[in-house]
């Protein structure tokens, strides 16, 4: 799942003890993964499972 978090809302100090109650209890559960847009994107595309839309197997090829 992921979780943004824009400045103009969470960047606000009273969302702040929030954000940090939500990253404490997150990091207590096995297999999550603080990653950033690019670390997400890198292992998506060396996954091997990403569908792209010229190879989708649902996709009729004429």
């Amino acid at each position: 799942m992921s979780v943004p978090l824009h400045d103009f809302v969470a960047g606000r100090p009273a969302f702040m003890p929030s954000v940090e109650a939500f990253l404490r209890w997150a990091g207590e559960h096995p297999g999550v993964w603080f990653a950033q847009r690019q670390e997400i994107a890198e292992w998506a595309l060396g996954d091997g499972r990403l569908v792209t839309p010229h190879d989708a197997p649902f996709i009729p090829k004429n």
